[in-house]
């Protein structure tokens, strides 16, 4: 739909939150807020946005399955991460599963004398950066709730992406609104899934 990414991620920020908003009108909710870490919430949502800003600009370019493909690596460096900053035990399938997921980046990414494209290396970076917000969320304290983070999540995103979509704003037409609408159900899906694991697992 010609859409750019700012665009895409501002339309995407403001939906979420026009879904979080009315949960303010209860008292335990906007307690939730008030109690979180913010300081956390701002690691997090700086990674975080960055993520998604990478990915969303490869995917107007790359094909799905390569940036899925590449994405895939995020698990492997979250691994990494964890091992090395929080200690935790990797077994032995986890490194095999390592190499085997960084085998397969490479075969996606087919590198030659021409090198990897731009594009793919955005995917990689905001690759990293998924694995640092999952982390983040990982190590997020116990006193920012579940909807907290996903309200400061969606907050940052509005202020990263929503305020500057609307200096080109456009909506969208016919049946563009039903992907703009499956877009901004499933990314607070997505989100809400990944926090409550990375709290939990």
């Amino acid at each position: 739909a010609d859409f750019t990414t700012i665009q895409m991620l501002g339309w995407r920020s403001w939906l979420v939150l026009l879904v979080l908003l009315p949960f303010l009108f209860f008292g335990k909710f906007r307690q939730a807020l008030l109690a979180a870490d913010l300081k956390a919430h701002m690691i997090h949502a700086v990674f975080s946005v960055t993520a998604m800003a990478c990915f969303y600009y490869a995917l107007r370019s790359l094909p799905i399955v390569t940036v899925t493909s590449i994405n895939f690596t995020t698990p492997t460096i979250a691994m990494i991460l964890a091992a090395l900053l929080y200690k935790e035990q990797v077994s032995r399938q986890g490194w095999l599963a390592l190499l085997l997921g960084f085998a397969g980046a490479v075969i996606i990414l087919k590198p030659d004398v021409g090198g990897v494209s731009f594009d793919m290396v955005v995917v990689l970076i905001g690759s990293f950066l998924a694995a640092c917000t999952n982390l983040a969320v990982r190590r997020m304290p116990a006193r920012s709730s579940n909807f907290a983070v996903i309200f400061y999540l969606t907050f940052s995103g509005t202020l990263f992406f929503g305020l500057p979509s609307l200096a080109d704003f456009r909506l969208p037409a016919g049946d563009q609104w039903i992907c703009v609408l499956v877009l901004g159900a499933v990314a607070l899906g997505v989100h809400s899934l990944i926090i409550v694991a990375y709290r939990l697992a």
